[in-house]
């Protein structure tokens, strides 16, 4: 493990900023630039966090580094990471946090805890998803030790799509920071126009049954590639059918996806969502090989699980009423 803090002149040579998305990424040695600035390295086997606190020296300082950092006020700073194929489109894009309450929404999907909404920009038919602002400490933690839910929506997006699985493409993300720390997040994909799995309303009760076999055939794919989505929900679960008639299914909402090897229990308990289909356990259990029994205990017991936590954040509410 390698930690160094740095405050002083240093030789002018460029500087290492960013997060880094796998091991192959980070640098052995972190070149330090004639500034004031200050510098946090947590250089790990998986780790690598970089932190700085900007002046007015060093917000004239050209960034080198491929994710852009725009000036929004003396006090906020935006990052931009913007997908090649929608580079020629960066202002419009990086004006979208300062523009956000007067953007073009046709259509708004949700608008509770996060928004999610449908945007014209240009020719193209974007969704916009803004994060609520996070807590005093989660804020802490999205600046120095993980990266925020926006990023890791667009680099799973990516990520997915190059196992194989659909997943709406991603367009950019950005993040705001106000006062050297995190504040809000945005990520930005494209349109699909597949319906959730809620919508089966269309289909007769054959196809219904067809669906929801190649739904559990979809969801063992997913496992067998290591990937738990733990909000496996029909909202988050988009399907479409081919002209061939062969269903094809799309992932959303994708921010705490969980990728490698792991044990057997956290892809069942993922399953646990009372408003999936009613046969998709014994299928699954069927493609997997898994005993149904078993499968029906980690169910139940999750379950449970959930019920207590949704009793304590019950209660938590009316406490604070009171």
């Amino acid at each position: 493990m390698f930690i160094a803090v740095r405050t002083g002149l240093e030789p002018a040579t460029p500087c290492v900023t960013g997060m880094y998305s796998n091991q192959a990424e980070l640098p052995h040695q972190v070149p330090f630039r004639d500034c004031k600035d200050r510098y946090l390295f947590l250089n790990t086997k998986f780790l690598f966090y970089v932190c700085k606190d900007f002046d007015r020296q060093c917000r004239q300082v050209k960034n080198p580094c491929r994710t852009k950092k725009v000036e929004v006020n003396r006090m906020s700073k935006l990052k931009v990471d913007i997908d090649q194929k929608y580079s020629r489109y960066a202002s419009e894009i990086s004006a979208i946090p300062s523009a956000y309450d007067n953007l073009n929404v046709t259509k708004t999907f949700c608008n509770n805890r996060n928004c999610v909404s449908l945007i014209k920009v240009g020719d193209f038919d974007w969704v916009l998803k803004r994060y609520r602002r996070p807590i005093f400490i989660n804020s802490i933690i999205y600046t120095f030790i993980r990266p925020n839910k926006a990023v890791r929506a667009y680099r799973y997006a990516k990520r997915l799509l190059e196992m194989g699985i659909e997943t709406p493409y991603p367009v950019a993300y950005m993040a705001t920071y106000r006062f050297g720390l995190f504040d809000i997040g945005y990520f930005i994909s494209e349109y699909s126009d597949y319906r959730q799995l809620y919508d089966t309303g269309s289909l007769s009760e054959a196809d219904r049954e067809k669906l929801y076999r190649a739904f559990a055939e979809f969801t063992a794919v997913l496992h067998r590639k290591r990937i738990c989505h733990p909000d496996y929900n029909p909202g988050n679960i988009l399907w479409n059918r081919t002209p061939e008639g062969e269903f094809k299914f799309m992932l959303v909402d994708i921010n705490r996806l969980s990728f490698g090897k792991r044990s057997v229990g956290p892809y069942i308990k993922s399953l646990a969502e009372e408003h999936l289909p009613a046969n998709l356990l014994s299928d699954y259990c069927a493609i997997m090989g898994y005993d149904l029994k078993m499968a029906e205990s980690v169910i139940m017991r999750k379950r449970q699980h959930n019920a207590r936590k949704m009793r304590i954040k019950a209660f938590l509410r009316r406490w604070k009423q009171v």
